[in-house]
Order: C-alpha cells, then sequence, then structure tokens
C-alpha cells in the first residue's frame, strides 16, 4: 500500500504542475496517452506474429500493436512507473467497452481540437474498476477526482495536435475500424495483463530473466542522446556519434542480453525523417537496417512541411556474438 500512495502522491505533485511539453527520462513523468509510432508500419518489418515481445510500456499503444499482430508473449518495462497506470486503463477500457464508448472515454479531443467531457471521466471508470487491478483501480480512482477539479497538470497533455482523431487512427487498425477493434478486444479478453517492471533500459537483462524475439526499445536511445547533447552548449555532430557510439557499447554489454539468437532489436523510431537525412552514427552503422515507413503523425495539423516517412531501425542479433560497435 505504501508503493501505491507514493505514486498516486507523485501523480497528483504532476497535476498540480504547469504543462511543460517535457517528457522526461525519470521515474515520475510526463506520461503519454497516445503513441507516436506506427504499428502497422512497424509490423511489417519486426513481424510480430508468433514472438516473444518485451516491449516499453509508455501509452500501451506498442503492448497494443504487438498482441494485435500477433505476438506469442508480451512483457513491459519502463523507467516511468506511472506507465503501467495508463497501459492497464487502456487494457481494461478496450476489454470492457463498446467502440464508441471506448473513442468517448480514451479519445481526448473532439473533431474541432477540445478536450472532451467524457475524456477519463469517473462515471465510465466505475465501470472498468471490476476488471481492473485493484491498485491500479485506487490510483485511478484517486487521480481522475483532481483531474475534475485541477485539470491534467503535467501529467498528461490531452490538447496535443498527435492527439487528434486521424493523428491517433493513422497506423493504428483497431482505432480506425469497429471491426478490427472487437479483434482486439477478443485477443485482450483471453490473455491476462503483462507484466510490468519499473526499470532503466540498461538494466533488461536484471529485471527480466526470460530471452526474447523482439526487444522494442521504441526511441529511448534517442531521447537520451538528445538529453546529454543539450548539455553540451557547443554541441557538434562529432558530439552526437561520440554519445551514439557510447550507448550503443553500453547496450551491447546490457540490453543485447535480452535477446534470443536471431533475435530483432527494434533499436530506434525516427518520426518524420528519411534515412539519406539522417546521417547520424545510429543510422549509418553498416549492422543496423533502417526502413522507412508511412509516417504516423503530421508535423502540425495545419502546415505541414515534413517529410512522409518516418524511419524503424533494427539490429538482427547474431547466431553467436559479435562486437556491433562501428
Amino acid at each position: 500500500m505504501q508503493a501505491i500512495n507514493k505514486d498516486v502522491k507523485e501523480a497528483l505533485h504532476l497535476i498540480d504542475q504547469p504543462f511543460t511539453a517535457s517528457y522526461n527520462y525519470s521515474p515520475y513523468g510526463t506520461c503519454f496517452v497516445y503513441g507516436t509510432e506506427n504499428q502497422q508500419g512497424i509490423n511489417d518489418v519486426i513481424k510480430y506474429d508468433g514472438k516473444d515481445v518485451i516491449t516499453v510500456a509508455s501509452s500501451g499503444d506498442q503492448y497494443l500493436g504487438a498482441v494485435y499482430y500477433g505476438a506469442k508473449t508480451v512483457d513491459l518495462y519502463d523507467i516511468n512507473k506511472l506507465t503501467r497506470y495508463i497501459s492497464f486503463l487502456k487494457i481494461a477500457a478496450i476489454k470492457s467497452l463498446s467502440f464508441k464508448d471506448f473513442q468517448s472515454f480514451f479519445m481526448p479531443m473532439t473533431e474541432n481540437h477540445r478536450v472532451k467531457k467524457t475524456f477519463w471521466n469517473l462515471k465510465t471508470l466505475k465501470r472498468l474498476l471490476p476488471s481492473l487491478p485493484s491498485d491500479v483501480g485506487y490510483f485511478w480512482e484517486n487521480i481522475m477526482y483532481e483531474f475534475n477539479k485541477k485539470g491534467y497538470g503535467n501529467f498528461v497533455y490531452p490538447n496535443s495536435y498527435c492527439h487528434n482523431p486521424e493523428m491517433i487512427q493513422n497506423g493504428m487498425p483497431f482505432y480506425l475500424e469497429e471491426s478490427e477493434y472487437y479483434k482486439l478486444q477478443t485477443i485482450l479478453r483471453h490473455r491476462d495483463y503483462p507484466e510490468f517492471k519499473n526499470c532503466d533500459v540498461f538494466d533488461l537483462a536484471k529485471a527480466f530473466p526470460n530471452k526474447y524475439d523482439i526487444v522494442y526499445l521504441s526511441n529511448i536511445l534517442e531521447t537520451i542522446v538528445a538529453s546529454e547533447v543539450q548539455s553540451y552548449p557547443f554541441a557538434s555532430f562529432s558530439t552526437e556519434d561520440r554519445i551514439e557510439s557510447e550507448l550503443l557499447e553500453k547496450a551491447e554489454n546490457t540490453i543485447y542480453k535480452v535477446g534470443r539468437e536471431n533475435g530483432t532489436i527494434m533499436l530506434s523510431y525516427r518520426a518524420n525523417s528519411t534515412i539519406s537525412d539522417s546521417t547520424d552514427l545510429f543510422y549509418n552503422c553498416v549492422l543496423f537496417e533502417a526502413n522507412e515507413i508511412p509516417r504516423k503523425y503530421k508535423d502540425n495539423l495545419s502546415h505541414d512541411d515534413k517529410p512522409s516517412t518516418d524511419i524503424v531501425l533494427t539490429y538482427k542479433l547474431p547466431s553467436k556474438r559479435m562486437n556491433i560497435r562501428p
């Protein structure tokens, strides 16, 4: 009970803060309501079907994409403890609600870009409580009550342009088509809630004793690189490459140990980019494969001059370990 009360306390602290538009890599940080990755395109690259997957929890969309496309087992990790509550709430909502009711409860914005009054409302939450783990239900009962009084603060940002229905549904068939939603609902009703462990990405091998066919890192490494580059007042491209090289060495000694031989590491997801424009070390290592897929979301709803592709960067683990540093 002490742990759940701390989680509630930290979440309430975020609600009391103004939104900063900064998603820090920390145990208690701002959460995503939806992901910014095209799961349909990702599946075309890494092929979830029949695989054992470990993926970041984040908004829960990575988990939903994996099970929708046929993953055998899917375990979750995240350094942000609050992502467990987001992910489990979304799973419970899909398990329990009709397509229309899910859209009302979990899609934040109207077509006119206003936050819905029905978004994360207490009345619908009460319908979900019987299907939620007790600690998750306790968390949301406390948090949603505060949303009604104070707003969302720095906990989530439902006003984000990427929460426009078109952006949410792009590359996510189960958010777009009613029949695909019920297909996912059926899958989830036959699965227990996933295992979740609160850990740093470089501690995966310590936290998870199992081996996986797919190790999904999302954009975590790029987030770490961006954060470290900002700490250098006169950073150059060589500074970025050096930081990326150090992270790859660290990943080889930690993260890759979770993958099975011949497994796939999904190293990075870069939005609104092309391979030719990606000149940094990550995307120019001969051992990695970069694939362009249709982009998940536009840069801006009213003005858009970004590339029409996102990039999925993968590394195929060898049958025998080898040094993958460039």
